[in-house]
């Protein structure tokens, strides 16, 4: 084992990690008037930040393009179908998600520039990798470093929304790696508990379905049902091209038996106007990965942007008006047992569920005796170590 470093060591590079940048004289973002309230009709803009050139089409093709630098060299073309899985039928479970593999094949596609780049980007680095199917949209992405892929990639787009069509043997084919996909997926820890969450969180609406269907869902899939929704959502007036670049537990036990210190609420806004100065600094170096994820979000949802001062402004003020009694009663409100739900996702052969019931059953023990231990300033980290203390033994 490595021997720890000299407290003195250590506090200097505590201090060299939250050394803020001092200015001689107040900036731009010190000198911002704070304000509490905004009338949404007169300051909210409806064109999405930044942009320098959006609109739609006369076939009602939304698009957006926006010319950034960073990173340099690179332009993002991002292909935005507002259909997702809550746009499926019982009949139509997994739908969206096959088709977004369907349409990366190539299938039916006549233009050969399309076919052209799709071909080089998949052997570049495979197709599916860069589309994801959402509960409310489909989005493709791609990246070119010059005006000649850039024709192409927007070739891709247009072969997209009008040209796919499919065989049966061709469905069945792509059935078999969404199948696979799905297992995989199955397997993956995080997914497994954001599945579960879901199905709590959105009961009774089709949020809590599994997103991409079942294995069966995607195997009663037909040729009928697959043209009857490409048809039906990849139309123009659904869709925007989006072109940016360079052409750029225990923690709430301890809440509830010690609530908020003043030193920890000080702290709390000093660390947030930080954050929020940086950003404000910060605020016209956007990559253009945030710029498009902006442009989609106003497409998908009409998402109106916050100028930069004014989201400034309104952090300010409402930082500065949390106060203990605001805390408190938030704590109150929302840290209650009856609030909280505890998923746990581990082998049998680790951790029974008895071993799990039993551990928590000591927190809530410990905090009816308030025998909880408080954070000092000098031990932050001492609580976070409850549930290691009270592991099982069997774990």
């Amino acid at each position: 084992m490595e021997p720890s470093p000299e407290p003195s060591e250590h506090k200097e590079e505590e201090d060299e990690e939250w050394e803020v940048e001092s200015y001689d004289e107040p900036d731009e973002f010190e000198l911002l008037e704070p304000i509490e309230k905004l009338d949404y009709e007169q300051e909210l803009s409806s064109a999405p930040f930044q942009v320098e050139h959006h609109g739609v089409l006369q076939n009602g093709l939304t698009y957006y393009v926006k010319k950034n630098s960073i990173p340099k060299d690179i332009i993002l073309v991002n292909l935005i179908v507002k259909a997702g899985a809550v746009c499926e039928e019982e009949n139509e479970r997994g739908v969206a998600h096959i088709i977004e593999h369907l349409v990366l094949e190539g299938y039916g596609y006549t233009n050969s520039d399309a076919t052209e780049y799709l071909k080089a980007f998949k052997h570049q680095c495979g197709a599916h990798q860069q589309a994801k199917t959402y509960w409310d949209h489909t989005s493709y992405n791609f990246s070119v470093t010059n005006t000649e892929d850039l024709r192409k990639a927007l070739a891709l787009t247009a072969a997209i929304s009008r040209e796919l069509v499919v065989t049966s043997d061709e469905l069945e084919k792509e059935k078999l790696i969404v199948i696979d996909e799905l297992w995989h997926g199955s397997q993956i820890v995080e997914k497994q508990h954001s599945r579960i969450f879901s199905a709590q969180l959105y009961q009774g609406t089709k949020y809590a379905e599994p997103l991409g269907g079942t294995e069966k869902n995607v195997r009663d899939l037909s040729v009928d049902i697959v043209k009857g929704f490409y048809l039906k959502w990849y139309v123009p007036n659904n869709m925007a091209v989006i072109v940016v670049g360079d052409v750029t537990e225990t923690q709430i036990a301890r809440l509830r038996v010690h609530g908020i210190e003043e030193n920890e609420l000080s702290e709390g806004r000093v660390y947030w106007l930080r954050i929020a100065g940086a950003e404000y600094r910060n605020r016209l170096d956007h990559s253009s990965e945030e710029l498009q994820n902006n442009y989609t979000r106003h497409f998908n949802y009409r998402e109106c942007d916050l100028c930069p001062k004014l989201q400034a402004q309104l952090i300010v003020a409402l930082t500065k008006s949390i106060n203990l009694e605001k805390m408190k009663s938030f704590c109150e409100l929302q840290c209650k047992a009856s609030n909280l739900s505890v998923i746990i996702l581990q082998s049998k052969n680790f951790v029974t569920q008895e071993d799990m019931k039993g551990s928590l059953q000591k927190i809530t023990d410990l905090e009816k005796e308030g025998s909880l231990a408080q954070w000092s300033d000098e031990e932050v980290e001492g609580s976070n170590n409850l549930i290691l203390e009270m592991e099982p033994e069997s774990g």
